[in-house]
């Protein structure tokens, strides 16, 4: 019955190996409600943790601006690759979890889907969880996919 209302799936992927489940399960979803998958990617701003005196701004720009070309030519592929199941957003630079609930709002996500890497308690505490800031501030309903199959994560 939950399934009839999810007309909308934003499918939010980071091209990790978790992505082709999360694609997977929102597929499914969108088929159960009859819906339609949006399909996102975030790019994180690039980082330097060293000394930025030799390091002009241009640096960073073409860094931005190459990640957002090979993202946006993988998301094309993708959906290629699908026979165009579903839409896909132009991928877009900014901090993930801030950036999936504006993109879910904007598209009126009946659901949002990610995946979860199931990096640990320090790596969380100390860089943050994508879907733990999700979670916390969805107003939809927010599926989180392991990065394996529970069976596979005993052994």
């Amino acid at each position: 019955m939950i399934a009839t209302a999810m007309k909308t799936i934003l499918a939010a992927i980071d091209f990790s190996p978790a992505s082709t489940r999360v694609l997977a399960a929102a597929r499914r979803l969108a088929r159960l409600g009859g819906g339609r998958v949006v399909l996102a990617h975030i790019v994180e701003p690039p980082v330097y943790g060293g000394d930025l005196s030799g390091l002009a701004l241009e640096n960073f720009s073409a860094l931005a601006s190459a990640a957002l070309k090979a993202s946006n030519q993988r998301l094309a592929r993708l959906r290629h690759q699908s026979k165009n199941a579903f839409t896909v957003l132009p991928a877009e630079i900014g901090a993930p979890a801030p950036s999936i609930l504006r993109l879910a709002r904007g598209v009126r996500a009946d659901c949002i889907v990610l995946g979860s890497h199931g990096h640990g308690l320090l790596y969380d505490l100390a860089v943050g969880s994508v879907a733990q800031g999700v979670l916390k501030r969805a107003s939809c309903p927010v599926l989180v996919v392991p990065v394996a199959p529970a069976a596979a994560r005993r052994r």
